[in-house]
């Protein structure tokens, strides 16, 4: 199996930077614009907005070694990177008032575990 980079794969939340009437050609200008600009080999991209697909694309190559491309079947490395968007996740549910991060994780059928201590962990 080849050997895939960590860094090949970018997660974008493009919000203030493109309204809702923007098309496909545009997103994937910025994709490949930043691409070039921070040298980030590939990634696979999907962008929805209402539960339609705006964009699905794949870009780049997914090592560098054997220049192999990006497609819907790569597998990326993305180490603890879901952790982040777990916090994220948690933090919006707090901020619109159906959670607090003080409540006991057994509360949401895990016992034992608050959910300050959760976004503590690393």
């Amino acid at each position: 199996m080849p050997r895939l980079f960590p860094f090949t794969l970018l997660l974008i939340l493009i919000s203030p930077q493109l309204s809702a009437q923007t098309s496909a050609s545009v997103i994937d200008d910025y994709i490949r614009s930043d691409m070039s600009r921070y040298r980030i080999p590939g990634l696979a991209l999907l962008v929805a907005k209402n539960h339609h697909t705006v964009l699905a694309a794949n870009y780049g190559t997914a090592n560098l070694e054997d220049n192999v491309p990006v497609t819907d079947h790569t597998s990326f490395e993305i180490a603890s990177m879901s952790k982040q968007f777990t916090d994220a996740a948690i933090l919006l549910l707090a901020q619109s008032g159906k959670l607090s991060i003080s409540d006991s994780i057994s509360k949401f059928n895990e016992p034992h575990c608050g959910i300050a201590r959760r976004l503590g962990r690393t």
